[in-house]
């Protein structure tokens, strides 16, 4: 089912989000704003988190290092480590 919704929605390659607030678009990473005038911002997917002393918010890992420390995590899962 989820791979199903994810496949629909690549199809599209721009969904609305926040409330129809903003367009994202998957293949170039981006959101725009629907509805009024502000910089484009890039999003990015990811499943790993990380902060710092001087930043105590939570930012995401690139996707790179994401996929990395997914197939880590896989392997420690997989043995037990």
């Amino acid at each position: 089912m989820f791979c199903l919704f994810l496949s629909n929605h690549l199809e599209k390659e721009i969904i609305a989000t926040n409330g129809n607030r903003y367009d994202v678009n998957l293949v170039e990473r981006t959101r725009t704003s629907a509805y009024w005038i502000e910089p484009t911002s890039h999003i990015r997917r990811s499943k790993w988190f990380y902060s710092t002393p001087k930043q105590p918010r939570f930012a995401p890992f690139d996707e790179t290092t994401d996929e990395i420390l997914e197939v880590i995590n896989s392997f420690i899962k997989t043995f037990g480590f």
